[in-house]
């Protein structure tokens, strides 16, 4: 099956700092003990995953990036 691959971006305005985003992708976000909130290590990965960010993050902090522009 093809793993298609996707940008994520990272909106920490509503941050709850709940750490789901960590839990889920460790190799895409660290917590940043300082302000309290994850910052975002690698921005693409494939897209069943980048869905699952989304639908796990409580204050819709992650979103996906298509780049349909090309």
């Amino acid at each position: 099956m093809n793993s298609e691959q996707c940008r994520i971006s990272l909106s920490l305005g509503g941050c709850k700092g709940c750490e789901a985003c960590v839990s889920l992708e460790p190799e895409c976000f660290e917590w940043n003990e300082d302000t309290e909130r994850p910052v975002l290590k690698r921005d693409c990965l494939d897209r069943e995953a980048a869905q699952q960010l989304v639908s796990y993050c409580p204050k819709d902090c992650i979103s996906i990036e298509d780049d349909e522009q090309a």
